[in-house]
């Protein structure tokens, strides 16, 4: 999972080379950075995180710290340069549905 901050908030961007997703979020970005992280330790820390509260992320040499309501996780990040590109659709082949 790619994350991307910037001045349009945060990007999660993920595939497994045959589709992709790039999901944007509203956020505080106090710094614009990436992050690549395997999806699956998003996914695990997702599913334990509290519903309500804020998140913050914060990117420091190759870990991930996420604070949230009650506690921390920090994360080894792996390079963003190993992350593959994301798969996009020829425009000029396809269906138009109306």
């Amino acid at each position: 999972m790619l994350i991307v901050a910037g001045d349009d908030g945060v990007k999660f961007r993920a595939t497994n080379l045959e589709i992709g997703i790039d999901k944007g979020a509203l956020a505080d970005v106090r710094s614009s950075g990436i992050a690549a992280i395997p999806a699956m330790v998003l996914k695990d820390l997702a599913s334990s995180l509290p519903h309500l509260g804020t998140l913050e992320l914060e990117k420091s040499g190759d870990t991930l710290t996420v604070r949230f309501p009650g506690g921390k996780t920090i994360i080894k990040t792996i390079s963003p340069d190993d992350f593959p590109t994301l798969p996009y659709p020829d425009e000029s082949v396809g269906t138009k549905i109306t």
